[in-house]
């Protein structure tokens, strides 16, 4: 089994998109006017924390075994997500993986 180490690029790449997912949803229940509206945002800002934490998971359980399923191509996985592709570089270093690129579409 790997140990998987993350490049600061890829992990902005995860915050950014919990940042976009959350701020996304508290502009759309700010000022409406719904008597529950601050719950609402709460529950986004949960969300958003839990999706965070499900991409390094989900990552990290694909990457961290010896042999990698799915669509790989030079050090690339492209792994299906909600709806959406991630598409995840690395490089292996004895027992570490390196995540160097992550792209969400």
């Amino acid at each position: 089994m790997y140990k998987i180490l993350y490049r600061q690029q890829p992990i902005d790449r995860i915050n950014g998109y919990s940042k976009r997912y959350r701020e996304y949803y508290e502009e759309r229940f700010t000022d409406t006017g719904i008597f529950s509206e601050s719950i609402l945002r709460d529950m986004y800002v949960t969300q958003s924390l839990d999706r965070r934490d499900e991409l390094f998971t989900l990552i990290e359980e694909k990457l961290m075994i010896d042999n990698i399923f799915g669509r790989t191509q030079d050090n690339t996985l492209g792994i299906p997500w909600r709806q959406k592709m991630l598409y995840i570089s690395w490089e292996d270093t004895d027992d570490t993986r390196i995540i160097t690129d992550l792209i969400i579409r």
